[in-house]
């Protein structure tokens, strides 16, 4: 049975060779690697930069834009160049609080922009209004 693919996707091999199996609970740098990813999306979604931006400064396929914001092949020359994108310090993006805090929600590209919405809102009212329409 080849489980090099498991591997490398964040689950491990358990078992001796007769009784191999797989489970998928994500290691801790996988998971930390993935909350990187959705705060990096966050960021980039929160400051109305297209991936097709991104992809242009960096110098990168599309595709591999999506990688980061998964966590998945991104390295600290990487990372720097990210930052300096969105306008954020390194040290923000590698914050070991949100890492202990819990994890950054992994919702849609409509919910980031909603929540986005609503946190530039300066009307009291219709913030009031729209948290009364969040309850039902």
């Amino acid at each position: 049975m080849d489980l090099s693919g498991a591997i490398h996707s964040g689950c491990r091999v358990r078992g001796d060779s007769h009784t191999e199996s797989v489970w998928c609970q994500m290691t801790n740098e996988a998971k930390a690697n993935a909350q990187i990813g959705r705060q990096l999306r966050l960021w980039r979604v929160q400051r109305n930069i297209s991936l097709e931006a991104a992809t242009a400064d960096l110098s990168v396929y599309y595709q591999q834009v999506q990688r980061f914001e998964e966590g998945k092949g991104l390295s600290a020359a990487r990372l720097r160049d990210l930052c300096r994108l969105y306008r954020i310090r390194p040290d923000d993006a590698l914050n070991l609080r949100l890492l202990v805090d819990g994890d950054v929600p992994d919702l849609s590209l409509v919910a980031i922009k909603i929540a986005v919405a609503y946190d530039r809102l300066k009307d009291l009212k219709i913030r009031k209004i729209v948290e009364l329409l969040m309850l039902h």
